[in-house]
């Protein structure tokens, strides 16, 4: 494995841009890949075409740590990884990922988007400053200015967290309330590309936001808890509240009107764009407003001492299959699915910890104290096991006056890791009677 790594040069080329710009040493790279969290999403980042976008950060404790989102917050300089085109990475086109330096906070971003907005932008596109260069090099400085302008926020929207829809180049012709009929005369050919660019854009933009989901951490093996899940929710709910404002703003309702009223092909694509954000809000506030009793629940279970989970189990069950019963959004296998190998992920890694890896390797001197810890493991996973079949049987009870849906999905999907880990309590148990 370790020969592999150092003969790969897709690993090198991370390694020695990362170590470069964030001035680290040799010893920083190889704690960063013995996580075996980084080292599934730098391979997940190589081998899997729709995974686009890694970044390399440093935590609170100097750590080197990966994401495939940007932090929203961080307090070292990063670096970003990011694929020109949906590809897998190999020796041979590794040279087209597109790599920046992000700096230490996003206030530092919004300095620069601020000298670029209210300097840069102002001073190269006033055609006073421009009045003894040809046409066509004054036009080419504008466009290039404009879209500077408009990278430079959508950037600082990525590091916050946010999305940010550019606006089209002279959107200055949008404001104020003139009817459309009395702008039609501004509304030359080349305004009218400029606004059908942005709609290209922004369907990008958004349809990355709608398509991102949360089984994506499970689908490359991490793990996550719950907090995941609620976490997922509640970015997405304020990212779409973002993109909704910037829709309503006076200058897109305008362009919206002036696209409808000349008839544009791409007034039909900019209709669903509001569609589409509407719905995705719609969605996000359904499945937070039903999450939330859930992530009570579950905020009460991991704080009790590990002998009394099994008390909790029941409950939380019983609000993740009434969350099944009433929410318009969640009632989808693929969305309880994960939700439940959260929860399994979390009883797991609960009972990791009470029992110890060291503890249990002790357990052959201490048999009898060991052993009753073992059996509290097992007992409280057999009880998640076993109230998950009860509910799954009696599912009818939560839908009071409404057609039954049935979790009709096969058991293994939710309970694979658990029951290989639930198992292997098992065999220990068996071995240290």
């Amino acid at each position: 494995m370790e020969e592999k790594e150092a003969d790969d040069k897709r690993m090198d080329f991370l390694k020695n841009y990362t170590l470069n710009s964030l001035k680290l040493t040799q010893d920083k790279w190889r704690e960063f890949l013995a996580v075996k969290e980084n080292h599934k999403l730098v391979g997940n980042f190589f081998d899997q075409a729709d995974v686009s976008n890694l970044i390399i950060s440093r935590n609170a404790a100097s750590q080197l740590v990966a994401s495939l989102t940007i932090p929203t917050t961080l307090k070292n300089k990063a670096v970003s990884f990011l694929k020109r085109d949906k590809e897998v990475i190999k020796d041979d086109n590794m040279r087209n990922l597109y790599v920046r330096d992000l700096p230490a906070s996003s206030a530092s971003v919004d300095v620069a988007i601020a000298v670029i907005e209210e300097v840069i932008y102002p001073l190269l596109t006033n055609k006073d400053n421009m009045k003894e260069w040809p046409k066509v090099v004054s036009e080419d400085v504008i466009q290039q200015t404009h879209k500077l302008k408009n990278e430079a926020s959508v950037l600082g929207g990525l590091i916050g967290g946010r999305t940010v829809l550019p606006l089209p180049e002279n959107a200055e012709v949008l404001e104020g309330t003139s009817p459309v009929c009395r702008l039609s005369d501004a509304i030359d050919s080349k305004l009218m590309h400029a606004f059908e660019t942005v709609i290209i854009d922004w369907t990008h933009q958004i349809s990355e936001v709608l398509k991102k989901d949360s089984a994506q951490s499970i689908f490359y093996e991490l793990n996550p808890l719950p907090k995941a899940e609620f976490d997922f929710w509640n970015d997405r709910l304020k990212n779409l509240e973002c993109i909704h404002e910037q829709l309503m703003n006076p200058k897109v309702q305008k362009m919206a009107e002036i696209l409808e009223t000349a008839e544009s092909v791409y007034w039909p694509a900019l209709r669903n764009i509001f569609k589409d954000v509407r719905e995705g809000l719609k969605e996000a506030e359904n499945v937070i407003l039903y999450l939330t009793p859930l992530q009570k629940r579950l905020d009460e279970m991991e704080n009790v001492e590990y002998s009394l989970l099994p008390s909790h189990i029941k409950a939380v069950m019983y609000t993740v299959a009434l969350t099944w019963a009433n929410s318009e959004y969640y009632c989808r296998p693929e969305r309880i699915i994960v939700i439940l190998q959260e929860i399994s992920n979390l009883l797991i890694l609960k009972t990791e910890n009470f029992l110890g890896p060291e503890e249990v390797m002790r357990g052959f001197h201490q048999k009898d104290e060991m052993l009753g810890k073992i059996r509290k493991g097992i007992v409280t996973l057999v009880t998640l096991r076993e109230t998950f079949d009860q509910c799954r049987l009696s599912m009818d009870r939560f839908f009071k006056g409404k057609k039954t849906k049935n979790w009709e999905f096969p058991s293994h999907l939710v309970f694979t890791r658990l029951d290989a880990f639930l198992q292997r309590l098992q065999q220990i148990e068996l071995f240290e009677r």
